[in-house]
């Protein structure tokens, strides 16, 4: 009798636990439920990250982005010759690069911050990706820096054994180049000084640092415009307008 007590008593208190259990589990349930409308692996990984990669979803952005650059630079070749729609075929791809590449960072941000798709390898890897970047500017510039001082330091006599070559005018280094120094100069203190901010999570000083930063670069541009039209040599007038324009053309 004892024995048949003491197993009813077991069975009584494992049901009344499974009821505590069920009751606990319940409202969890309908919550999943609720947000993920089926409980699915096929639902749930539109909302959960369960590995470290991030498999992009379909987007027309990237498309979009790379035909309007490959107008940008046909309207823009075509502008320079002198044909007629060109610099109309130069405004409208602009303004498509600009509002696919606005509306493909905004599915990015989404991504990263909403959704949580970028965890930390796929962080390790976008800034690995931008670390190449810069690694393949530096050689950019270095083989354009590297070309300018074997000319310069040593003319050949297809130079006239001089520098600058026989017959180029160079622009004086004081006047608009030397403005342009100081607003890139100006302008990477801006940005630096809203990296700064953002990491301090003061929003309005972010703003307002890279406010600062792309008026200073839409001067920059403007300048640099005047300094081209001004200068009496072009890409072709011997290495140095290819080393001029190539400089501060990248």
């Amino acid at each position: 009798m004892n024995q048949k007590a003491t197993i009813s008593n077991i069975t009584a208190q494992n049901e009344q636990n499974n009821s505590n259990i069920s009751k606990i589990i319940e409202p969890i349930h309908l919550i999943i439920n609720k947000y993920l409308k089926n409980n699915s692996t096929i639902q749930c990984r539109k909302y959960i990250q369960f590995f470290p990669s991030h498999l992009v979803d379909r987007s027309i952005w990237p498309l979009m982005v790379s035909s309007s650059l490959f107008a940008l630079m046909i309207g823009t070749v075509q502008y320079f010759h002198g044909y007629s729609t060109g610099f109309l075929l130069f405004k409208a791809a602009t303004l498509l690069t600009i509002i696919g590449a606005g509306l493909w960072w905004k599915d990015v941000v989404i991504e990263a911050t909403f959704i949580g798709h970028h965890t930390k390898k796929v962080r390790f890897g976008i800034a690995q990706g931008f670390n190449l970047f810069i690694i393949s500017e530096i050689m950019a510039f270095l083989s354009v820096f590297w070309a300018y001082l074997h000319s310069s330091l040593s003319p050949a006599v297809e130079l006239g054994s001089c520098w600058p070559p026989v017959g180029i005018t160079p622009l004086n280094a004081f006047a608009i180049p030397f403005i342009n120094t100081l607003i890139l100069l100006s302008s990477g203190g801006f940005i630096t000084y809203a990296h700064h901010a953002l990491i301090a999570k003061s929003r309005k000083s972010t703003i307002l640092g890279i406010f600062i930063t792309i008026i200073l670069a839409l001067v920059f541009t403007f300048l640099q415009y005047v300094e081209y039209t001004q200068a009496s040599f072009t890409f072709a007038d011997s290495v140095f307008g290819s080393a001029f324009f190539a400089t501060t053309g990248q």
